[in-house]
Formats: C-alpha cells, structure tokens, sequence
C-alpha cells in the first residue's frame, strides 16, 4: 500500500494549470522587478541629463565673463602706469623738498637781518 501511495499519479487538468499559474506569477513577478528597477534607473538618467544641462549652462555664463577678465596684458599695463605716476610723485616731493629748503634759508636771512 506505501508503495502505491508513492507512485507517481498522472498529472490532472488542475495540477498542471495550478504549475502554468505559479509559473505565470513568478515571471509576472520578476517582469515588474526589473520595471521598477528600470524606472529608478530612467529616473536617475533623468536627473543626471537635466544636472549637466545645468552645468553646462553655467559654464557657458562664466566662459562669457571670463572674456571680459583682467588679463596679464592689462596687469602690465597698470603696472607700467603707476611705476609712472610714482616718478611723478617723488619728483613732486623732491621739488617740494627744496622749495621748504629754500623757504627756510629766506626766513633764516630774514631773522638774522631783523635782529642785527
């Protein structure tokens, strides 16, 4: 008796479309897992485009600005311009200088002509 309750029973009508049913909601299953998983994929891409479209929109800002920069050149140039304007400057205080030495001597010749 054991041994013909271990014997295989021939499938039924039921039992396979039970097997065809489990089958069907395993794939259904793994199908709307890697949907998802695509969808968040999609969505990461997504966000990724519109962040390097915003970069490259502020990169074209600066590049614009940056051609409107103080270079080199233009240090130089400025450079030049005041090693200029301080010669002027110690001329200025050397010509001041002897105008205040010479102030000085005409005072001294007056006080010493006042006094005697």
């Amino acid at each position: 008796m054991i041994e013909e309750a271990m014997a295989f029973a021939p499938p039924n009508i039921s039992n396979i479309l039970q097997i065809i049913n489990m089958i069907g909601t395993f794939a259904i299953g793994i199908w709307i897992y890697l949907e998802k998983r695509n969808d968040k994929t999609n969505e990461r891409i997504t966000r990724l485009n519109e962040d390097v479209d915003k970069i490259d929109k502020e990169l074209a800002a600066l590049s614009g600005k940056i051609g409107g920069a103080v270079g080199h050149h233009d240090l130089s140039e400025l450079y030049q311009r005041l090693a200029k304007v301080e010669q002027s400057v110690s001329k200025l205080c050397g010509s001041f200088n002897e105008a205040n030495n010479t102030l000085r001597l005409i005072l001294t010749k007056i006080a010493e002509k006042g006094l005697s």
